[in-house]
């Protein structure tokens, strides 16, 4: 069960409500049915009992007893557990700004309660260029995709990490590719020739014809 969900156990006993008692037992705990008949079957009943799950991690052990006039009837118990949600946590720098085919490496740090965290594996995806891959964690947790084939723009990148359970969690961070080389990079005054001008070394002021 998904922490912070809610599962819902029903009896159905093949009396009419009146004739009918119960309880359900969560661990200690006893809560007493509530048998009602069953839409369109006069000798059929039901009663059900939801059960909130609010603490990632909690195991609660869950039955019930039925009783019709002498006869007591014990259901047999089950066990329920709430699996909490990956972490994940970017760590590759927000708003950073780079290159075309500069490399990258996209690294996030995921952890889960109940999973190895070498178990778990983190899409990337960015609203530009769609899915960039996938890398499975290390045993700290860190996992680093290297990328370095960003179209040019502002991109929205997205780290997600799925579980056992198929629980999900996800961060992002915004990324700009941008062309980092000015017309005149080394300052003399002269633009570089990839610009049009006449300075055929654009890395040396001293040189520019």
């Amino acid at each position: 069960i998904s922490s912070g969900g809610a599962v819902t156990f029903t009896l159905q006993v093949n009396q009419a409500p009146d004739n009918i008692t119960g309880n359900f037992y969560v661990d200690d705990e006893t809560i007493a049915a509530d048998f009602s008949a069953v839409e369109g079957e006069d000798s059929l009943s039901s009663a059900s009992y939801e059960y909130p799950f609010q603490t990632p991690g909690t195991v609660a052990q869950i039955s019930a007893s039925v009783t019709m006039g002498d006869m007591v009837e014990s259901v047999d118990g089950i066990t329920v557990y709430s699996d909490a949600a990956p972490e994940l946590e970017i760590s590759t720098e927000d708003n950073g700004v780079y290159a075309p085919g500069e490399a990258l490496a996209l690294t996030a740090q995921v952890s889960d309660l109940e999973s190895c965290s070498s178990d778990l594996d983190v899409l990337w995806e960015s609203d530009i260029d769609g899915e960039l891959g996938t890398v499975a964690a290390d045993a700290d947790g860190i996992a680093t995709l290297d990328y370095s084939e960003l179209s040019v723009g502002v991109h929205t990148l997205t780290a997600t990490v799925l579980d056992d359970m198929f629980q999900t969690s996800r961060a992002s961070i915004t990324i700009t590719i941008e062309d980092l080389v000015v017309p005149d990079a080394d300052g003399d005054g002269q633009d570089s020739v990839d610009y049009g001008g006449t300075d055929c070394d654009d890395s040396n002021a001293d040189i520019y014809l």
